[in-house]
């Protein structure tokens, strides 16, 4: 996946406008479509920019980065593979990032819980 395809699938899993992102890191909308049609390359700065503001790690844009998470067999994790092509998972990750220690705890024994019941 291209980083600008990449740059889209983060934008619109947090309900952002090309204009919103745009005005965001200092850019026009039409250079934001530019960007996620690959028309023109993002520089170093916007991306970092970008990045910033949509709260993902640099490396989210780049699809080798499976590579660099290959282990020693040289073989990607399979969980970090799936999460990473799950729009609904990097939403969730990312709002789990933004929660307090406490609510995490308070989450996490919901899920399991959820998960005991479920088997």
């Amino acid at each position: 996946m291209s980083v600008g395809e990449r740059l889209r699938q983060a934008r619109k899993v947090r309900g952002l406008s090309q204009v919103t992102l745009g005005d965001a890191i200092g850019i026009s909308f039409q250079q934001v479509q530019k960007y996620e049609r690959g028309s023109n390359r993002v520089s170093a700065s916007k991306l970092a920019e970008a990045a910033l503001y949509l709260g993902v790690p640099i490396q989210y844009f780049f699809s080798e980065i499976s590579q660099l998470l290959a282990g020693e067999a040289g073989a990607a994790d399979p969980l970090v593979t799936e999460l990473a092509s799950d729009s609904r998972a990097i939403a969730l990750l990312t709002a789990w990032r933004r929660l307090s220690p406490a609510r995490r705890s308070l989450i996490a024994d919901m899920i399991n819980a959820t998960v005991q019941d479920d088997l």
